[in-house]
């Protein structure tokens, strides 16, 4: 229906209202997780808004979609061109959001300790029940847990991962999962990591994931092979292969 007034609009037009309806659209599909189908939404919206507030919110949203299409940088960039808008006219919320996209970017790209500083910043000023507040809390988990700081993490993942059982939020539920089973794992808690490893290869397998079902076997079977118990950790390892075999990807060794 979006797809149908958006280019009856064009065709009136009628074209800053046809770019909000292509942001709409564009929104909807990203809230889904649909990123490859906003993507180029977004990028309608942002070639034909005329208003600098709809082209702001199109590259803010064009930018979620860049993070988990593997394109960081211009992700990064995307992000920054929104929030130096925002931030410029005192919309302080949005510039805050394109604030977490970028230190995502800078995750993605390797730049933990400027993520976490970004992080730490807008932290403060969103609730736990949000999906933003529980989403900072779960890359402040991935991110401590690339600086070695895995107490951290591990507190992190927890925090978010309550908060996301209140929302269901499957994926995000899986995601703390397995940070967690990591930091318990980086901790030598080694009877710990079962647990939540075991949940989120659960979850991902009810999703089809097989890239992070086969992540978890191979966290399965290092806290084995740290345990001493080369059995499972065989066993883990074979498992670890058989899902990450089909999308041609070689597990490391245990």
């Amino acid at each position: 229906m979006g797809d149908v007034i958006s280019k009856r609009l064009t065709r009136l037009g009628a074209q800053s209202l046809a770019a909000r309806a292509e942001l709409n659209l564009g929104n909807a599909l990203s809230q889904a997780g649909r990123y490859k189908e906003a993507r180029p939404r977004f990028v309608t919206a942002l070639e034909s808004a005329e208003g600098i507030g709809d082209k702001a919110a199109a590259c803010l949203g064009l930018s979620s979609c860049e993070l988990f299409v593997g394109k960081p940088a211009l992700a990064e960039e995307l992000a920054d061109e929104a929030f130096q808008t925002y931030d410029e006219f005192g919309a302080e919320r949005n510039a805050d959001i394109c604030r977490v996209n970028r230190a995502f970017a800078k995750l993605l790209q390797g730049r933990a300790d400027e993520s976490l500083d970004e992080l730490l910043e807008v932290r403060s000023r969103f609730e736990l029940t949000e999906p933003y507040g529980a989403w900072i809390e779960e890359l402040l988990g991935d991110t401590y847990g690339v600086l070695n700081l895995w107490s951290e993490s591990r507190d992190c993942f927890q925090t978010a991962l309550a908060a996301y059982r209140v929302m269901r939020a499957k994926p995000h539920i899986a995601n703390c999962l397995y940070g967690l089973g990591e930091a318990h794992l980086a901790l030598g808690r080694l009877s710990a990591v079962h647990d939540p490893i075991s949940k989120a290869k659960c979850l991902y397998r009810s999703m089809n994931d097989r890239a992070m079902m086969g992540a978890c076997a191979l966290v399965e079977a290092r806290a084995s092979f740290e345990g001493r118990c080369y059995a499972d950790a065989s066993r883990h390892s074979r498992s670890a292969a058989t899902a990450l075999s089909a999308m041609k990807i070689q597990p490391s060794s245990a």
